[in-house]
């Protein structure tokens, strides 16, 4: 569910990049531990004169809530909550940690209420000029494709590669058939929930491509993947490309131990999609 103010502004003077990176992280995980009821975000504006105004971003749900003596700790990098409900449902990840970063490096920080059984509301207050009166430039089309002249690159792939994208968030898996959809418009795509399902896709159905999330419960991204190259049969290496919101280098160095052959840093843009398809193409061509 989306709620904005009638009265809130059509542009926003803020970091695009690292501002959709936390709204998708947010939503993903309350997505993620909502089995039932509704996700919301809500944009509240108030001006505070000279064309700047104060931007409030909300995001509820009514999941499984966090227990009080936890809240604060949910914000440490690595730390994960409940064991049990990590196996369940997957952690954060590095994902709160991360958010609360980029927000401060916008002159924010992330606030968090939330009732074990009732559900979470992460919330961040952003000060930022504003516009009414220009054009937003759409990035896709009334048919969910980029502009055409945008579309198409040169990369050598069968005449419809079939993709498989590996990821248990599903507004993340959304997202990124979005954008693959724009790029590779002949292409088949199948999805898949963790890393054995992801497993039992690549099996199944012999993907060109796979998109490897690195968190997710039952298998992680890096054991699914390692798993994936021993099934590779008659010496065809198939393009894996990591899914992860931990841009640390050290990160990077365990995808590619793992067999991956690239890695993309969430929320995924179209440009460093279209990088990592033309790295790999030629790669492919060696």
């Amino acid at each position: 569910m989306l709620r904005v103010e009638d009265a809130t502004p059509r542009r926003i003077f803020v970091d695009a990049i690292r501002l959709k990176q936390v709204l998708v992280n947010l939503l993903g995980n309350a997505v993620k531990f909502t089995g039932k009821g509704e996700v919301e975000l809500s944009l509240r504006f108030e001006e505070t004169g000279n064309e700047t105004g104060s931007f409030l971003f909300s995001i509820r749900d009514t999941g499984i809530g966090i227990p009080e003596e936890k809240q604060e700790r949910l914000f440490e990098p690595f730390y994960q909550g409940d064991e049990s409900i990590t196996r369940q449902y997957g952690g954060t990840g590095l994902g709160l940690p991360i958010c609360d970063a980029l927000l401060q490096r916008m002159g924010s920080a992330l606030e968090l209420e939330s009732v074990p059984g009732e559900g979470s509301r992460f919330f961040f207050t952003l000060a930022a000029g504003y516009a009414d009166d220009e054009e937003i430039e759409e990035p896709f089309d009334a048919s969910g494709h980029a502009p055409s002249d945008s579309v198409l690159f040169a990369i050598h792939t069968p005449e419809r590669p079939t993709v498989l994208i590996v990821e248990d968030q599903r507004l993340n898996r959304m997202l990124l058939k979005k954008l693959v959809d724009a790029l590779l418009p002949s292409a088949t795509v199948y999805e898949a929930v963790d890393g054995v399902e992801g497993v039992e896709l690549f099996e199944r159905h012999a993907p060109d491509i796979v998109f490897m999330d690195l968190q997710m419960p039952r298998k992680d991204g890096f054991h699914a993947a390692t798993e994936i190259r021993t099934l590779e049969a008659d010496g065809r290496r198939t393009l894996i490309i990591a899914l992860t919101a931990d841009a640390q280098p050290e990160t990077r160095e365990s995808c590619l131990e793992s067999g991956m052959d690239d890695y993309l840093t969430k929320p995924v843009s179209i440009h460093d999609l279209r990088r990592v398809l033309e790295h790999g193409a030629m790669r492919t061509e060696e």
